[in-house]
This record gives C-alpha cells, structure tokens and sequence, in this order.
C-alpha cells in the first residue's frame, strides 16, 4: 500500500527523500514542505516562492527548491529558514 499525506492545498509535482524518516513534497500552493515518512506529520512548512514549486534537491542538510518564479531556493533543514535565493533561471 502506498504513503497518502494530505496537506498541501494544491498539486503536488515534485518530491524528494531528505533521509531515511523525512520526505519533502513541492506542491502548486507554493510551498514545500518536510514530512516524517513514518507518522505522516508535518515537520517544516517552506514559504517564500511565488510560483508552483517544480523541482526538489537534497544538498546535505539543505534543500533546494525550484520554481515557476524563476528562483531556486536553498532551505536549512534545521532552521526551516531560507539560505540563500538564486534568481534568474
């Protein structure tokens, strides 16, 4: 059987394995956001695109982010801050 999480209020279109317990999903609300795999909780709710979120990327204890916006966006893990914003794609 497969994994159902429901919280994003739009479509999902990407998603990436953080690590053995955590999975990130990148949605059309905007947003990406950090799950435990096992209980189905949110952990982290990513804001700051403007666009659907296309693309997710695991870079050691970061992720990145890519949107409709024309931004990648690098997310500290453990802050559940932005890092770092990379315009122009």
């Amino acid at each position: 059987h497969g994994l159902i999480i429901k919280g994003h209020k739009g479509d999902v279109h990407c998603m990436c394995m953080v690590n053995d317990h955590l999975l990130a999903t990148g949605a059309w609300d905007n947003t990406v956001r950090v799950w435990n795999a096992q209980t189905r909780e949110l952990v982290l709710q990513l804001q700051g695109h403007e666009g659907h979120v296309s693309g997710l990327c695991r870079v050691g204890d970061f992720i990145a982010s890519c949107s409709w916006d024309k931004t990648t966006r690098i997310w500290n893990l453990s802050t559940g801050e932005c890092e770092k914003v990379l315009e122009g794609h």
